[in-house]
């Protein structure tokens, strides 16, 4: 990635989802903890993974959910999303769901072996990348 990425939660019915860390989005940005190797853990779940996940922590509803993954200024050069030689893993459940709710992890390799940018449910297609970059400086 030249810039980042991101992923936004929402709903069935596309609203954001009220939480009570009133997050209805993840990125880099948000200055996640990583693990020892370098790859990130973010927790998509309705409870709280605890106190010391909550950094990585994107609040889903109780019911059905929608991840939007975006991914801004993606390389153009291998790999890349844009040529298809890099695709984002798979949501994993990690837990049986908890009162009805959904519990999935997004998990990632190294970063630069995925360019900073995080998982798409199995269950959603693929976004169509953007062609267009914004004007280099």
């Amino acid at each position: 990635m030249e810039a980042f990425w991101s992923v936004t939660m929402y709903d069935s019915q596309f609203f954001f989802v009220p939480n009570s860390l009133n997050r209805f989005a993840i990125s880099p940005r948000d200055k996640l903890k990583k693990n020892s190797d370098g790859s990130v853990d973010i927790y998509v779940q309705n409870q709280s993974p605890g106190a010391d996940k909550e950094a990585n922590w994107l609040p889903a509803p109780p019911d059905k959910f929608v991840l939007m993954l975006r991914m801004y200024w993606p390389k153009d050069k291998p790999p890349s999303i844009l040529d298809g030689s890099w695709k984002p893993p798979a949501v994993q459940q990690v837990a049986p769901a908890v009162g009805g709710g959904p519990q999935h992890e997004h998990e990632h390799e190294h970063e630069h072996e995925q360019q900073d940018q995080p998982q798409q449910p199995k269950q959603e297609q693929p976004q169509q990348p953007q062609q267009q970059q914004p004007p280099k400086p």
